[in-house]
């Protein structure tokens, strides 16, 4: 069964913890906001399928985005020359 965008939404910030994912919950609208964040209070524990689907999501966005993207996400902790990618 695929993941719905919530699900991958979900799994992702419980990956990058609480301090990044609070700042990036902060650009989200509320209703959004409030879904995800009930969905990370009943996250069971994501299996390494899961985890390798939204890696590599996240991987290939990150992948596309423009320097603005790139340096918020280096600022933020998360160096993007690091090559996260759940195949390797």
């Amino acid at each position: 069964m695929p993941l719905t965008g919530r699900e991958k939404a979900t799994i992702l910030l419980s990956i990058l913890g609480t301090d990044l994912s609070a700042k990036i919950m902060s650009y989200l609208p509320s209703e959004f906001a409030d879904l995800i964040a009930q969905g990370i209070d009943h996250l069971p524990k994501p299996t390494p399928e899961a985890l390798a689907i939204v890696l590599d999501d996240f991987t290939s966005f990150v992948a596309l985005a423009k320097a603005p993207i790139r340096k918020v996400i280096e600022e933020n902790g998360i160096p993007f020359s690091s090559g996260i990618n759940a195949n390797n």
